[in-house]
């Protein structure tokens, strides 16, 4: 940043917008309130790290407090401004025209709020609408998250808490963040302002003040160990209470902004510890440290497994203890050999004798854990999933729609009911344990209604037409009443095919790779085809892989999501480039026993969602699957 952009404290001008026409694409810029906050500092490193301009708003007091920030006073622009003064928050608004706003200044001190009960209001409720009022006055496209807080659920009336468990404070604080939360509401639908609230619970990091029991406890322990404290004195060691990073939780503000429609999300970690547990926990002599915690995969609607690196102090990437079903298959294979090299704890079920391939030797992956697992039967079900876990990915069952086509009963008993089994156990588990693992469910793009004129979205009808298509909304379907009856946590995920080395040669891209490998052997000149006219979406299996681990950490509860490319190609086409790759070319005579009467003619979806909520997209291209299927057939 030139000299004439930094921006310390005393500047006190917001940037200017710069010259139009200007060459280069102008950055987005942000204005942070209370950025000099554990929050606001995370906030301003990442949006640094994504290119903002960030501004921050400061009261104006006899001395500047910029301990969290003072690395960043020459990267950000800081400007005076008060959550009770109207007319300086306009001004700000006006001269600095961000496209995101997000208000995470306040009263944050519980306690506090009961001996100042009225400027608790004043900043923490009323202050919310005069930034919001700021913002339609002189801003309107901006985009504004508002900090909302756990504390609004107070007296829960429902545990775990989610978006629409009802409000009941109990503190000064709770009372004015629920005016808040409602007044951002209000603005969102009276004038329609993209502004959205984020419910966070407890999260902490070394910025916390001292006054914060986390920071009270890790302090007190530390003058402890140097000798100069015997104790440390403490309240309710047995209250329990969902604790993140707050590295994590800024991630997640920002990404809310980055949906196509505002709404509210509450971020958590989705679980609970008591003060006293750290003593003999993780935090005991010669335990993992913080670094080291297990990763959050989801609250009630989401993204608290969203990360953000802060030298490796964040609980979040590592250890997390996942059991895969279909481990040994196509997708399980390669889903266990990533959780492994990102360092995590895999319980690797495999169907019994076996079924579904064999488990890797040796050269496999460490780390994991080897069982079998018969879907149809409820001891081994209840066997497998007693263990605690943190998430369970459900792959499961029969794959090839051929098969399940020839078999629709053994397909409805292992697809829908064998889902149901793994989906009503672990429900079990979760009520025993008071802790509620994540179910990322696979299903399949087959479920929609058959049609030829645009690509899918999650919003589409379904109608099965198969047995197998039938048996996969079956899965959808029991995963659905167990998420919403027992409170097991559902993400559901629909895969267009999906192919690369090692999968079922009876699927269709092996088979044809296999077809024409043999025709150049043998120098055949032609080779049976059926219809190729119809059109798919094809995805390199890394790439599915990829989609199933963002959705473990970024996905949003009880929603589904298409894992697609969005690219239409047609099976002609494809029939053409493995050709064009053998260097061979070959008639091709129709074949009417290789012509499904059930085949779709267009299966092609769209992953936009996906995208927006875990910024995943494909990275290999359809040249890269056609010679990993080819380079396997070779070998």
């Amino acid at each position: 940043m030139s000299a004439k952009h930094r921006s310390p404290a005393r500047q006190g001008k917001a940037p200017k917008p710069k010259p139009a026409g200007a060459a280069e694409q102008p950055r987005r810029t942000a204005l942070i309130t209370g950025i000099t906050g554990q929050d606001g500092s995370y906030l301003a490193e990442l949006l640094l790290a994504k290119g903002y301009e960030v501004v921050g708003v400061v009261r104006r007091t006899s001395h500047d407090s910029y301990e969290r920030i003072g690395h960043l006073l020459d990267r950000v622009h800081i400007v005076p401004a008060d959550l009770l003064d109207q007319h300086s928050l306009t001004s700000v608004v006006k001269d600095a025209a961000p496209h995101e706003v997000y208000n995470l200044a306040a009263q944050s001190f519980v306690p506090t709020s009961w001996s100042q009960p009225v400027l608790t209001g004043e900043f923490t409720a009323l202050g919310v609408t005069r930034l919001l009022e700021a913002v339609r006055l002189a801003r309107p496209e901006a985009r504004v998250y508002q900090a909302s807080s756990s504390e609004m659920f107070g007296k829960a009336q429902e545990t775990p808490q989610r978006e629409t468990t009802p409000f009941y404070p109990r503190s000064p604080y709770g009372v004015a963040k629920v005016y808040g939360h409602w007044i951002t509401v209000n603005y969102r639908e009276s004038y329609g302002l993209y502004a959205v609230s984020g419910i966070l619970f407890n999260h902490e990091s070394p910025r916390r003040g001292l006054e914060f029991v986390s920071r009270k406890v890790s302090h007190g322990v530390a003058r402890i160990v140097k000798g100069k404290d015997r104790e440390l004195s403490l309240g309710n060691l047995d209250a329990r209470r969902d604790w993140g990073f707050a590295g994590d939780y800024v991630d997640a503000m920002w990404r809310m902004l980055q949906q196509p429609r505002p709404a509210d999300y509450v971020v958590g970690t989705g679980e609970t510890h008591t003060l006293r547990a750290p003593r003999g926990g993780r935090h005991a002599p010669g335990g993992p440290g913080e670094g080291e915690a297990r990763a959050r995969l989801g609250a009630a609607r989401g993204f608290s497994g969203a990360h953000h690196a802060d030298g490796g102090r964040r609980p979040g990437a590592r250890g997390v203890k996942l059991l895969i079903t279909g481990a040994n298959g196509f997708v399980g294979g390669r889903l266990v050999a990533r959780l492994c090299a990102d360092g995590h704890a895999v319980v690797a079920a495999r169907g019994p004798d076996g079924a579904g391939g064999a488990a890797p030797g040796p050269g496999g992956p460490t780390g994991v854990t080897w069982v079998s697992l018969d879907v149809t039967d409820d001891d081994s079900v209840r066997a497998c999933l007693t263990p605690p876990c943190d998430a369970v990915v459900h792959l499961a069952g029969l794959a090839l729609a051929s098969e399940a086509n020839e078999h629709p009963a053994r397909a409805w008993q292992v697809n829908a009911e064998g889902t149901a089994r793994v989906a009503w156990h672990l429900a079990d588990v979760a009520t025993a344990r008071r802790a509620a693992p994540l179910l990322l469910v696979a299903s399949s793009a087959e479920v929609y209604v058959p049609r030829a004129d645009r690509p899918y979205v999650e919003s589409d009808p379904v109608a099965p037409v198969t047995g197998y298509a039938a048996s996969k909304l079956a899965v959808e379907l029991a995963s659905w009443q167990v998420w919403r009856t027992a409170g097991v946590r559902v993400i559901v995920a629909r895969a267009f095919p999906h192919t690369g080395a090692g999968q079922d040669p009876r699927f269709w891209i092996p088979a044809r790779a296999r077809i024409l490998c043999h025709a150049k052997r043998s120098n055949a000149p032609a080779v049976n085809v059926g219809d190729l006219s119809a059109v798919r979406d094809f995805l390199h299996v890394d790439d599915v892989v990829d989609a199933y681990v963002r959705l473990l950490t970024r996905g949003v509860v009880g929603e589904t999501y298409n894992i697609a490319s969005g690219q239409p190609v047609t099976l002609e086409q494809i029939h053409t480039r493995l050709e064009q790759l053998l260097g061979i070319r070959v008639v091709r005579e129709v074949d009417a026993s290789q012509v499904r009467r059930d085949a779709r003619p267009y299966l092609v979806g769209d992953a936009s969602k996906l995208r927006a909520a875990t910024g995943w997209a494909p990275r290999r291209s359809l040249d890269d699957l056609l010679r990993d299927v080819l380079d396997a057939q070779a070998n």
